[in-house]
């Protein structure tokens, strides 16, 4: 696989290459463990000599060569150790350094794998990707972190680590005819034009003696017998039922090997090239070359030994080469005065995107309201859901007030920071009040009503799209009338409430009639939709189309 990419040639490796090995699963597995143990030494050194920091060998040493008694991350921050770095590494140090004080100050305010791709994509881990798979391979890391980790705890880094050493690396998805490398069993079933079977004279792995052997002898209109064998005693010479049994399950598992080379050999249509080493020993004075035992060179023995003996008699006795160990020094860095790359123009047409499910003419458009309302509003609707569910009876002040650590934390793992989090805090809590207060409010989170639904998803096709929603709010009225509320935590800045609302009432008509259109799939009663905005206790309501 490494000269394959040296030699820049396309290829695909399906369920070959070890998730562990890749780099990007090993600059990612660095970043837990430097981020759950500050101690870890080994882990913080990966981290500085990654792409995104890309610290030379002599400030590493630096760092952290004459300081064993503390943390590298105390080295990091130590003034006096950072004026000896030269203005390169003290330029990409200061960044990295910066992106990591905010992911550790955050740590306990989010699950830890949000906290690890928060970091990996700030530290820049997008950019050092090269091939289309990287991605896919990182997700998985991700995703097996989430499982593992206890909240924003990970006891055990080593476990997560056990678990993927069991997974491959997802396969370069390339057009065209490219090298394909899997294993003989992968390759049942497929034919190619060309096949190569490389180390065909390597042994296969010996199985440890089995405590216990068993083995069924069939017999004609009644039950088999069954033979059951212990391993040998320890210091004892005789097991014959043992070593019996053990005889024929070798038998079997010879004859599989041969049907395993033969599907090996048969995927060929055009060419098939075998490669394998034989040995060689000398039998009174005379060299010869042996195929070793267990191995598929053995099987193809009688047919390849001319070939060998051939080359065996051509062969000249030459010394060796020294052997030399490879250590793999490539490195690759940012520049460094590396920056995030920010975002390009966006397109406000109103087009949608080709299978996003929305509907051209009912497109809302957003760009009024900034990410703090859009992150108040996702935790107003958390808790809305959960006073729904509970019983708005079950609601005060004095809960809402007693909440607002929560909220806070809630707003944090949406990005919520600084001077916005005191402004975003006071909004979640005036707009739970709200519905406290208002008897519209009230009425809408009543638990009087039937058939009662909280962010109810519901998925449909309409003008031969398929469309996703979720309804904030569903009920059936007491006059049989099915409801449909949405909740908006929007502002006004205009003084003329009454014409905020109504505009606004014009912006998302399309939206819930849209979702009448699926509701009506169904439910057959009479639908009528409402907007209710909690930050100024306003609403409006109108019956649904046709």
């Amino acid at each position: 696989i490494p000269a394959l990419r040296k030699a820049g040639l396309e290829f695909q490796a399906v369920d070959i290459e070890g998730l562990v090995t890749r780099p990007e699963v090993q600059d990612l597995l660095a970043l837990v463990r430097a981020v759950t143990h500050l101690a870890d030494r080994t882990a913080w050194y990966a981290l500085l000599r990654a792409p995104w920091c890309g610290l030379k060998l002599d400030a590493l040493l630096i760092l952290g060569g004459e300081s064993d008694h503390r943390t590298l991350w105390e080295c990091i921050n130590d003034p006096q150790l950072i004026a000896q770095l030269d203005t390169d590494a003290t330029a990409r140090l200061e960044r990295f350094r910066h992106i990591m004080a905010a992911v550790l100050e955050d740590i306990r305010c989010q699950p830890l794998s949000r906290t690890i791709e928060s970091a990996w994509l700030q530290l820049g881990g997008p950019a050092t990707l090269s091939e289309k798979n990287q991605l896919n391979n990182v997700m998985i890391v991700l995703e097996y972190l989430a499982d593992a980790a206890q909240g924003v705890f990970m006891e055990d880094v080593s476990s997560l680590v056990r678990d993927l050493e069991t997974l491959f690396a997802v396969p370069d998805m390339v057009s065209g005819n490219p090298v394909q490398l899997m294993t003989i069993h992968k390759a049942k079933g497929l034919e190619f034009d060309h096949v190569f079977l490389p180390g065909l004279g390597r042994k296969a792995r010996s199985n440890q003696p089995e405590l216990l052997l068993w083995m069924q002898l069939p017999q004609q209109q009644v039950p088999g017998d069954l033979i059951l064998a212990p391993i040998r005693e320890s210091g004892s010479k005789q097991a014959p039922i043992y070593d019996y049994v053990n005889s024929v399950e070798k038998r079997k598992q010879d004859n599989e090997d041969r049907r395993l080379l033969y599907v090996a050999v048969t995927r060929a249509r055009k060419s098939l090239h075998l490669f394998g080493h034989a040995n060689v020993r000398v039998t009174r004075d005379v060299p010869e070359c042996y195929a070793p035992a267990g191995s598929f060179l053995h099987m193809l023995w009688p047919v390849v030994e001319p070939v060998y003996v051939n080359a065996l008699s051509r062969h000249t006795e030459r010394t060796p080469p020294e052997e030399t160990i490879y250590i793999n020094q490539d490195w690759k860095r940012f520049p460094a005065d590396w920056s995030m790359p920010m975002p390009g123009p966006l397109d406000w047409s109103g087009k949608p995107l080709a299978g996003t499910g929305r509907d051209d003419r009912d497109e809302i458009e957003f760009e009024w309201a900034g990410e703090l309302i859009r992150h108040v509003g996702s935790v107003v609707h958390r808790c809305l859901q959960r006073m729904a569910d509970e019983g708005i009876e079950n609601w005060n002040r004095s809960r809402i007030q007693a909440s607002c650590a929560w909220f806070e934390l809630q707003l944090r793992q949406l990005g919520v920071h600084g001077e916005h989090l005191p402004i975003a805090r006071a909004d979640v809590c005036n707009a739970l009040n709200a519905f406290l207060e208002d008897d519209q409010g009230r009425w809408i989170l009543s638990n009087d009503h039937l058939e009662a639904r909280n962010e109810y998803g519901l998925t449909g096709v309409i003008n031969n799209r398929i469309i996703n929603v979720r309804i904030d709010r569903t009920f059936v009225s007491s006059d049989g009338t099915r409801w449909i509320i949405d909740y908006k935590t929007g502002r006004h800045g205009e003084t003329d409430l009454g014409l905020f609302l109504d505009r606004e009432l014009e912006r998302y008509r399309g939206q819930l009639e849209r979702y009448a259109r699926l509701m009506r799939a169904l439910d057959e009663r009479p639908i009528k939709l409402g907007l209710y905005f909690p930050l100024v206790q306003g609403w409006r309501s109108w019956d649904a189309g046709q």
